[in-house]
């Protein structure tokens, strides 16, 4: 089938699941609920009743801590709400990021859309609601930053303000500076110190002049009595019956308003906020998809940036939007993506067509269709409406002159005073009533006429923007990822041929315009397929589908083992004679043997897994890579000292102030800017290390970690099925030589046996997730190596740090960089590496570890499957001998007899429906 009907049949099978379940273990619980700790019931009923508990949620303290084991309901249904697949919708400030997220979930007025200032502080999760209560049909937790991390914020930000200082009130021996130099390093120190600045200004009231005075402290803003300091730490709920309710509730916790919070005092909680869960009802949210509004890239606040750009490692999909307007007059994709965000979504594996799309935004604003008709040769058009357009203001004017008329002429009636002349008058009024009715309604054909010409034409022009932009976006990219395979080094060049990310020009205005009663569609927009909305909704359901569908498979495997287990206990089909075997015999030469078998056979597999996931080595290319950056070492650090270090030959240098406050940041990020109020340029010393090395690699990386790990599975899956063929028909072989009588009940013991299918099942799920785990943990992996070079060059930075000030400052300081690089900047890239490939050795040394557990998990499931069987051919054997029980049944009396064979009955009805 299609992937997307594949997807709603799962969806489907796993909704039936949560039904049926949840009705038998009500069914289970009412049956149970007469047999109190003292009745002695049979062995099953104790593992019935914990079933049934886990399955309603209705557990005893006794049964939460005796069994956490995840093959009951409860725990399926947990990991089914757990299930997310975040997708991020990020881009430059003021692009409608709020309003295409408002647009693709149904709810025009949830996250609040500011055109005059950046309407998302916080980042803000969206996810499916699965309760039904009438009284949290709209609910969101707030989880606000710990102490911790505002403290160290606010430590750091303590440092900038000294370094701030110096700047203002420079030493003796600090160089000579002019005024205009002085005035540039603090611009760009102050870009720097805004982040923290304007949070402290929004939270506490405190502005840079208050922070400069030297008398305030961290401890000032963390004390218990301040009251932004209670939210530290804690979470806050937010829920409502309708929209119109919540929205307003929530807003606040989303953007930059002012709320009261004691004493006359007003805050803005961003600040204070690590992340915003929002729980609603939408159709695109189905099936765990999560999405992401993230705050824009150009933000006024940093901080805000930070929080955007941290948030991608998480991503499966990433969604950047641009204003179509915008996009026409640059290259988009350029602004929203830096060579360094490029490199990271590469080694991720996510800048392909699967998980990144471009959204031209606003796509009805600033469209000329009248330019665009006559390039395209339809002048008759434009010169058409031209003359409709004139026609109807003439109108106008001619039925404002009827309409003055008709007021003139009211006011001469009311003051005549003859019959005659009053005749008159009302006369000559209705005549000018007459024509101004019917001017109006010829005016108003006119209109008709216009807007069906201006319709079309702004149709056609807004379809060839967008055709012309598409193809801008996909040739920037296209050469992009051509660069890409020139500079890298590996397999790149065996990486599956690139797909161009997909481009959706969407109108979120046009398409609320079709759905809202009342408003007239705008031109252009006929239809809600043509504002892009609806395609862009079904791409992100279709796009997350292999991430859904992997959950959701394993999600309905748990459930098979619960119908399984259920299906065999109430099983009523065996007849046998009198068992000449015990149950101990069985247990020791069919369940104990087996699990032993199995379990042997999983080991040699685990052991031909491993090697071949080892095999697939992303530091193949290490060698050479550390050979090219050691030699690039010299040349990098030299660099340093540029102020565009990006532009082919520029020689300018950055003022010796900035140079100075990046060592003291020992070579992280650094925020200055191309002239006064220019553009920002991030310096990042340590990245762009890092990103060297990663650029010699990044081909067998990609290739190697989502590529041939991944492609291990399906082998893995065909030989799990042949190990559980095996061991299914020696299961079969045992029964039958115990129990000769069952060999005569083929479609008996076929049932039985084919109700150990989960195990299959279950292996291979859990073999996938573990080769996936592998790839999905390439951005730590890979982010590690930034953090180790830093490490490795403290020490030539803390030689920097201690230079004395005066003349030549940054040259001496640039100096003794070099020279560390001369000295160790080898041994650095390699040491640095080195751990780097350590952090993906443990990773690879998780793997059997992983898979031993899930076996362990397997194992015992299979294991007790057998015992159900077990027991369910010695009660059939114990029914058969007139009463005699066997000994698994030994303390069975007739009343529990009774109730486990009615509610056997009852359990294959449902099972039926199931």
């Amino acid at each position: 089938l299609e992937p997307l009907a594949r997807i709603q049949i799962l969806e489907g099978a796993l909704e039936s699941a949560v039904t049926h379940a949840t009705k038998l273990a009500q069914t289970i619980q009412l049956s149970l609920g007469g047999l109190d700790s003292n009745t002695s019931v049979i062995r099953e009923a104790g593992q019935l009743r914990e079933w049934a508990e886990k399955a309603g949620k209705k557990q005893t303290i006794q049964s939460r801590i005796r069994n956490t084991d995840d093959r009951f309901p409860e725990s399926i249904s947990k990991d089914r709400f757990d299930l997310k697949v975040l997708i991020g919708v990020q881009g430059q400030t003021g692009a409608g990021k709020s309003s295409l997220l408002n647009a693709l979930l149904g709810y025009k007025d949830l996250l609040p859309c500011d055109m005059a200032e950046a309407s998302t502080a916080t980042v803000c999760e969206v996810s499916y609601n699965h309760s039904d209560e009438p009284s949290e049909l709209f609910k969101a937790t707030i989880h606000f930053r710990t102490r911790k991390d505002v403290k160290d914020e606010l430590v750091e930000f303590f440092k900038w303000l000294e370094e701030r200082r110096k700047l203002l009130n420079p030493g003796p021996d600090d160089p000579p500076t002019t005024e205009d130099e002085r005035d540039r390093a603090l611009e760009e120190l102050d870009a720097n110190i805004a982040p923290v600045a304007d949070k402290i200004r929004v939270v506490w009231g405190k502005t840079l002049a208050d922070l400069t005075t030297g008398k305030l402290t961290v401890g000032d803003f963390l004390s218990k009595d301040n009251p932004a300091t209670k939210y530290l730490g804690k979470q806050e709920y937010v829920k409502d019956t309708t929209l119109e309710g919540f929205a307003p509730k929530v807003k606040p916790y989303l953007d930059s308003t002012l709320t009261n919070v004691s004493n006359g005092k007003t805050t803005t909680y961003w600040p204070l906020i690590d992340h915003v869960e929002i729980h609603l009802k939408a159709e695109v949210l189905k099936g765990g998809i999560v999405l992401v509004d993230l705050p824009g890239l150009s933000d006024a606040v940093s901080a805000r940036m930070a929080v955007a750009r941290r948030y991608y490692e998480k991503l499966a999909v990433a969604v950047v939007v641009a204003p179509a307007i915008r996009a026409a007059d640059e290259n988009t994709a350029v602004d929203l993506m830096s060579k360094n965000q490029e490199l990271q979504l590469r080694m991720d594996n996510k800048l392909n067509e699967s998980c990144f799309c471009v959204v031209l935004s606003k796509i009805d604003d600033g469209v000329d269709w009248m330019a665009n008709a006559r390039r395209e040769g339809r002048d008759g058009q434009v010169m058409l409406a031209a003359g409709i357009q004139k026609a109807t203001n003439e109108d106008a004017a001619a039925i404002k002159n009827y309409k003055n008329s008709i007021s003139r002429l009211r006011t001469a009636e009311r003051n005549a005073t003859e019959p005659d002349e009053k005749s008159r008058i009302r006369g000559e009024k209705a005549e000018f009533e007459r024509k101004r009715k019917k001017l109006m309604k010829e005016r108003k054909r006119k209109q008709e006429q216009y807007f069906l010409i201006a319709g079309e034409e702004t149709f056609r022009a807004t379809q060839a923007r967008n055709a012309v932009l598409r193809r801008r976006i996909a040739d920037h990219l296209l050469a992009r990822h051509e660069n890409f395979i020139r500079r890298s080094k590996g397999d790149a060049h065996h990486v599956a041929p690139f797909k161009v990310p997909k481009v959706f020009p969407v109108s979120s205005k046009a398409y609320w315009n079709l759905l809202i009663d009342g408003c007239r569609p705008l031109d252009g927009f006929p239809k809600a397929q043509y504002t892009g909305i609806p395609a862009l909704a079904a791409w992100l359901r279709e796009t997350t589908i292999p991430q859904r569908q992997r959950e959701l498979t394993a999600l309905l495997n748990r459930y098979m083992e619960l119908l399984s287990n259920l299906q065999t206990w109430s099983n009523d089909q065996c007849r046998i004679n009198k068992l000449a075997v015990s149950y101990e015999d069985l247990k020791s030469s069919v369940m104990d043997k087996h699990r032993a078998e199995l379990e042997k056979k999983l080991s040699a597999f685990t052991k031909k897994l491993e090697t071949k996931v080892k095999n697939c080595d992303p530091f193949k290319a290490r060698d050479k890579a550390l050979t090219h950056c050691g030699e690039r070492a010299v040349a990098m650090v030299e660099q340093w000292v540029i102020k565009f270090p990006n532009e082919a030959d520029s020689s300018v240098k950055m003022n010796w102030m900035t140079f100075r406050a990046i060592i003291r940041r020992e070579g992280a990020d650094f925020v200055g800017r191309y002239g006064t109020g220019g553009a920002k340029r991030t310096y990042n010393w340590m990245r762009d290390m890092a990103d060297a090395f990663k650029e010699q690699i990044a081909g067998d990386w990609i290739e190697q970690l989502h590529h041939r790990i991944p492609e291990l599975e399906g082998p893995a899956a065909a030989e799990i099925d042949k190990i559980c063929s095996q061991v299914m028909k020696q299961v079969g072989a045992s029964i039958r030589s115990f129990v000769p009588e069952i060999a005569q009940q083929k479609e008996y013991l076929s049932t039985q046996i084919k109700s150990l299918n989960f195990v299959r099942d279950q292996l291979k799920d859990r073999i996938g997730q573990a080769l996936v785990r592998i790839s999905d943990r390439s951005p730590a992996m890979h982010a590690s190596l930034q953090d180790q070079l830093k490490s490795k060059w403290q020490p030539g930075f803390k030689k920097a740090k201690k230079v004395p000030g005066g003349t030549g400052i940054r040259q001496r300081q640039h100096g003794i960089l070099v020279k560390h690089a001369k000295d160790k900047g080898k041994t650095i890239f390699k040491d640095a590496v080195v751990e780097m490939e350590a952090g993906f050795q443990a990773e690879l040394a998780q793997f059997p570890l992983d898979l031993q557990k899930a076996w362990d998990d397997v194992l015992t499931k299979f294991y007790h499957q057998l015992e159900l069987i077990i027991q369910n051919i010695l009660q059939a054997a114990s029914a058969e001998a007139n009463g005699e029980l066997s000994a698994v049944s030994s303390q069975e009396t007739e009343a529990t007899r009774a109730v486990r064979q009615d509610l056997q009955l009852a359990v294959r009805k449902m099972l039926a429906a199931w």
